[in-house]
């Protein structure tokens, strides 16, 4: 075992595509954490379809093949963790890294992004109460840390979970600002796309029913019964969810004044995002928005669900309660230069205070706290 860290192994079972939360927190966060720790000893865990992919990233670290067996968390729970369980010891790692809320062993480190299950209207009542109480009797009596990516994720995890709250630690995401360059040319790459700076609204993200699809799409269809022809842009990755996303997808392909693009890559994005009237993010739930913060970095205005996290990743002037009618009303609103302008000031002050520079001391810190953690029960011979 490493003289100052332990022994790390990182499930990516998550990832499936590098545009997901959970896998933009991989690629940016995890590379730092090795560069400040140098004599840290990561590997990670991956299928086979995203080794060539995340090798990128991770040069130096030795990469093992999970098998695939399927999505879904009873999937999951009986056949994928107990394949990393065993993975992790026979690759002699001490602790696992993962993300989700299904431990694979008492060595895992679970990161909880979100508790999607928890949304109004994805799941009826009974069934959330179902899996809460599934899950406090999975992760009941849990030593070992919990991370997430916000306060107010922590508070939800606590009172919903209940987890002790001194034992979950918050290492929230970053933004990039460099991923995306403000081009001088941006009139004539939308014009070859149909589109006209400042002329559309723009959501980026996953189709998935906790993104709140509906809202965009009643709120489009009301601001054109008021004779509003900004257009729409949806660009979304179709790989999660894909039952959700297939039945979306057909919806915007379908629907006047919508462009639908699958799948963006990131100098259609950049173009989008800098062109942009507004940013919408009508989220059910979330743990924590990259998207949103991401069309700030390129000085286009956001407009966000009034949800926790929203206010307090964004900041409350951005977050608005969901009705279309205050919506449509904020977007007219957010047409006047010098309330841009205000918003544009106080984003870039958001900004600053996220980076993933931040966040890799921030878990090297803890990555401390687990080391006294490991040599405590190791000294009284107890087991995590």
């Amino acid at each position: 075992m490493n003289a100052s860290f332990p022994s790390i192994l990182v499930d990516t079972t998550q990832v499936r595509d590098l545009h997901s939360g959970v896998a933009r927190r991989l690629i940016n966060l995890w590379p730092q954490v090795i560069e400040k720790s140098k004599n840290l000893s990561i590997g990670i865990v991956a299928y086979d379809f995203m080794v060539a992919s995340l090798s990128q990233f991770f040069p130096d670290c030795e990469i093992l093949v999970a098998k695939d067996f399927g999505e879904g968390p009873r999937i999951r729970r009986r056949r994928l963790n107990p394949h990393l369980a065993e993975l992790r010891k026979t690759g002699g790692y001490d602790w696992i890294f993962q993300d989700g809320l299904l431990p694979c062993d008492r060595r895992t480190i679970l990161t909880i992004h979100d508790l999607r299950f928890k949304a109004a209207g994805i799941h009826p009542p009974w069934r959330r109460a179902f899996m809460a109480g599934f899950l406090q009797w999975t992760l009941r009596g849990r030593k070992t840390p919990t991370l997430t990516v916000s306060n107010s994720m922590k508070q939800e995890i606590v009172a919903t979970l209940g987890l002790k709250a001194e034992r979950v630690f918050v290492v929230p995401n970053g933004v990039d600002t460099q991923r995306f360059i403000l081009r001088e040319n941006i009139a004539e790459e939308l014009n070859d796309l149909g589109l006209e700076p400042g002329r559309f609204r723009l959501f980026v993200g996953h189709l998935e029913d906790r993104k709140n699809p509906k809202f965009l799409l009643d709120l489009h269809r009301y601001g054109r019964g008021q004779g509003d022809q900004t257009r729409l842009v949806v660009a979304a990755h179709t790989r999660s969810a894909p039952s959700e996303s297939h039945r979306w997808k057909e919806t915007w392909q379908e629907e006047p004044g919508v462009i639908f693009f699958e799948s963006p890559h990131d100098e259609l994005l950049a173009a989008l995002y800098q062109g942009a009237a507004c940013f919408l993010m009508p989220s059910k739930t979330e743990g924590f928005s990259m998207t949103p913060l991401e069309s700030l970095a390129m000085g286009t205005p956001v407009l966000a669900s009034d949800i926790d996290a929203h206010k307090e990743t964004l900041g409350p002037v951005f977050c608005q309660p969901l009705d279309v009618h205050s919506w449509h009303r904020r977007l007219l609103e957010l047409a006047n230069p010098s309330t841009k302008t205000d918003l544009l000031e106080f984003g870039n002050e958001r900004l600053k205070a996220l980076s993933w520079d931040r966040a890799a001391f921030d878990l090297v810190s803890l990555l401390q706290v687990i080391r006294e953690t490991s040599m405590s029960y190791s000294s009284k011979r107890g087991k995590l």
